[in-house]
């Protein structure tokens, strides 16, 4: 997923007024992991990851090895995952009712 699409899914989380969306794509977009810097991103998101409730995990994720380690460190940690299958059918995905 690009910015722009992780843009879009923030602002319709956040429209709900149910949800805080945390973006570690935004929260460290000063850093480039594809320039040397992968193992201090990992490290940032992997610490912001630990004060969430749970994490959704959008798109092609199996594609990401920065989502796989967040669902391994999710797993490890006991955070509750929600796997949404389309930008489409997010809201009812997040609600059960997909």
């Amino acid at each position: 997923m690009n910015v722009e699409e992780v843009t879009m899914i923030c602002k319709e989380v956040s429209s709900m007024n149910l949800y805080v969306p945390v973006s570690p794509i935004h929260a460290f977009s000063f850093l480039d992991p594809l320039n040397g810097n992968y193992d201090i991103v990992k490290e940032y998101c992997l610490k912001l990851l630990k004060t969430c409730d749970e994490i959704w995990i959008y798109g092609k994720w199996w594609k990401s090895q920065g989502c796989i380690d967040e669902i391994i460190f999710a797993t490890d940690n006991g955070i509750p995952m929600k796997f949404i299958r389309n930008k489409s059918a997010a809201k009812n995905d997040m609600f059960g009712r997909g």
